[in-house]
């Protein structure tokens, strides 16, 4: 059975920067992805991140960036903040995902 997965669609832009960032902290895009979906269940700021950096899916070639969860619990506990968010999981993840690129935070965290 495969790892439960939370996944977002990025701009290529957004998805080559994401990669880039990933690249630069020395972990894994999946890895990165991961941690940000886990800070959000602690952080719950999905609600000022949405207003913030929600954008409309992507058309055509559509790049992902997705997180796999060790447990499937983290996955229904992302599922369950999205939906009192009242936002899909992918579209949340997404702007998870816009948002480090501009906070920076897991790079703060590190002193990189």
């Amino acid at each position: 059975m495969a790892a439960p997965q939370t996944g977002g669609y990025l701009s290529g832009d957004h998805h080559a920067a994401f990669k880039d960032y990933a690249a630069c902290l020395n972990v894994t895009v999946s890895s990165l992805a991961s941690l940000l979906v886990l800070r959000e269940m602690n952080q719950r700021r999905l609600s000022s991140l949405m207003a913030r950096f929600d954008a409309p899916t992507p058309t055509g070639k559509r790049p992902r960036i997705t997180a796999h969860h060790r447990d499937p619990e983290q996955k229904a506990a992302f599922v369950s903040l999205c939906d009192e968010v009242g936002v899909a999981p992918g579209r949340a993840a997404s702007a998870l995902f816009r948002a480090e690129l501009e906070e920076r935070w897991l790079q703060s965290c590190i002193g990189d």
